[in-house]
């Protein structure tokens, strides 16, 4: 908890940083206009989605998903931040503070590769001639996994990808196939490795780094065209080359870049998500909020024995892809019904 302030003082500042708000639950509450809504709705937008309560500032907006316990302090710094000084005085102690900036100071720590990363394109026509920590049946171990498990069986995809692997143990990148993701200007903004033993202390690895501001694979993104949004980057393999993932996120908000330049650029989304119940009320989630900002999405259906995307071919993937059905809002009510009639 913060500070000792009255519901009154809470109200009062609430509709200072945010306009005129709506109250219920005897003042527990106060819904307003959200501000990341407005950015991309325009200024005719008046909706009062933006719940936030008055006794510990938890915010939750209806309409984008954005939210969370520290949701109202990166508001007021982005959208109200001459009322940032005031919310700090009066409704945040010291050590919230503390936290709050030393979280700010983490998302400047820089991505780097892990130690001794090397591109497998540029192995596998000298593998005979490695001599050094990778070794050229350690090589071999990550291109026959690549090949018997992901289906990647060209130099071409290998340099597509830039896949690579390391020796680097201590970092628990060793044994496993690194896909690393850059950003617009060509700078690492990511990396994934995945585990190709058969019973990995961890399946996945991944750098500390601020995920929402993410976007995977950014650098061979056209916005223009159809994107292919997946879960994972693995899934990116499988995949059509214009796509990304949304890196295991439970829920695309306003606060990922990825849906803020989807929205912007209009970029149709074509949502293809693991056919686990668990994935496919993420991906419907999803599909709605693309709705609410107009734009067009397609879904993919999946046959009742239809197997996750990583252990498709890429050719059951786009036989999949093309047969993708656009999703509005009667198709969403006749998912619905059709739920209910099981």
């Amino acid at each position: 908890m913060g500070k000792y302030f009255t519901q009154g003082q809470a109200i009062t500042f609430i509709e200072k940083a945010f306009g005129d708000g709506r109250q219920s639950n005897g003042g527990k509450n106060v819904a307003v206009v959200c501000p990341m809504c407005l950015e991309f709705k325009g200024q005719g937008y008046s909706n009062q989605k933006l719940v936030i309560r008055t006794d510990n500032f938890w915010v939750h907006c209806w309409v984008c998903g954005y939210g969370g316990k520290d949701a109202l302090y990166k508001l007021i710094a982005k959208h109200s931040s001459g009322n940032l000084a005031e919310y700090k005085e009066k409704f945040v102690n010291a050590e919230e503070l503390l936290t709050k900036e030393m979280e700010s100071d983490a998302d400047l720590i820089p991505v780097t590769l892990p130690r001794g990363f090397t591109l497998l394109a540029e192995l596998v026509d000298n593998l005979d001639d490695l001599r050094g920590p990778i070794t050229k049946r350690y090589a071999l171990h990550a291109l026959d996994y690549l090949k018997y498990k992901r289906g990647i069986t060209t130099k071409t995809e290998l340099w597509y990808w830039k896949l690579g692997i390391t020796d680097d143990f201590e970092a628990h990148c060793k044994y496993r196939i690194i896909i690393p993701s850059y950003d617009v200007n060509g700078d690492l903004s990511y990396w994934t490795g995945r585990s190709w033993l058969r019973k990995p202390y961890a399946i996945y690895k991944n750098p500390v780094a601020d995920r929402r501001e993410i976007i995977f694979n950014e650098l061979n993104i056209n916005w223009a065209e159809p994107l292919t949004v997946v879960e994972g980057p693995f899934d990116l393999l499988k995949a059509n080359q214009n796509a990304t993932p949304v890196l295991g996120s439970d829920e695309l908000t306003l606060e990922f870049a990825l849906l803020r330049k989807i929205i912007r650029n209009r970029t149709p989304v074509v949502l293809a998500f693991d056919p686990e119940p668990k994935a496919q009320k993420k991906q419907f989630v999803l599909a709605n909020r693309l709705l609410e900002f107009d734009v067009p999405v397609k879904i993919i259906e999946y046959k009742s024995d239809e197997r996750d995307i990583g252990a498709m071919s890429r050719n059951e993937f786009m036989e999949l892809f093309v047969s993708a059905k656009q999703y509005t809002a009667e198709y969403d009510l006749r998912r619905k019904i059709d739920f209910v009639l099981r």
